[in-house]
């Protein structure tokens, strides 16, 4: 899947160029070895890898593939970060004027942490998940701007943190640069996935 991305994302490369950049994001992002720290799930890096592939193969040629939204909703039942790039994804689909397809999206994304909410409530327990509510401690104890400020700063003194903001910016840079529409709201959608 991360083939296919970088091989629409960069038509024309050669074949060894191709191979290179997927090498070198799959150990960069340490792909293979997620699992086995069980920082994440298989499942969701593929899951993740589909809707950044939709998105990117409706900025090639302005068709949505039909099972974006399906995949975006199984990304966010298998983790609730997959609401974070399903609600980019759907940011960048009406940007690209596919207004009813980016509603079902979202929708469709959001049902799935609804339902999960309400069955939680019904039973008398948090609104959210115990494993997302230890990742909040720290803006508990800051609540607001100051809190995400102390968080983005923290995080910033990590070698992860560091290259997550080195992303940050050069997606932030491909947005702003003079390209087609359609790549600078890509480079947006994943830039701003990468921001929450």
């Amino acid at each position: 899947v991360v083939y296919r991305v970088v091989s629409l994302a960069l038509d024309g490369a050669g074949e060894m160029k191709r191979g290179a950049i997927v090498a070198a994001l799959m150990a960069g992002m340490n792909v293979p070895f997620l699992v086995f720290t069980g920082m994440e799930h298989t499942l969701h890096v593929l899951l993740t890898a589909l809707v950044v592939l939709g998105m990117v193969m409706e900025s090639r040629d302005g068709r949505m593939p039909a099972w974006l939204p399906a995949v975006a909703m199984a990304g966010v039942m298998v983790r609730y970060e997959g609401l974070a790039l399903a609600a980019a994804a759907a940011i960048y689909l009406a940007a690209r004027g596919h207004r009813g397809r980016a509603a079902v999206t979202a929708v469709a994304a959001v049902l799935p942490v609804a339902v999960f909410t309400l069955f939680l409530h019904a039973r008398g327990l948090p609104l959210l998940p115990a494993s997302i509510l230890s990742k909040g401690g720290s803006l508990a104890a800051h609540p607001g701007p100051e809190g995400v400020a102390r968080l983005a700063w923290a995080n910033f003194g990590t070698v992860a943190g560091r290259t997550l903001w080195v992303a940050l910016l050069l997606l932030a840079m491909a947005a702003l640069a003079p390209r087609a529409r359609a790549d600078r709201l890509l480079a947006a959608a994943v830039a701003a996935r990468l921001g929450v």
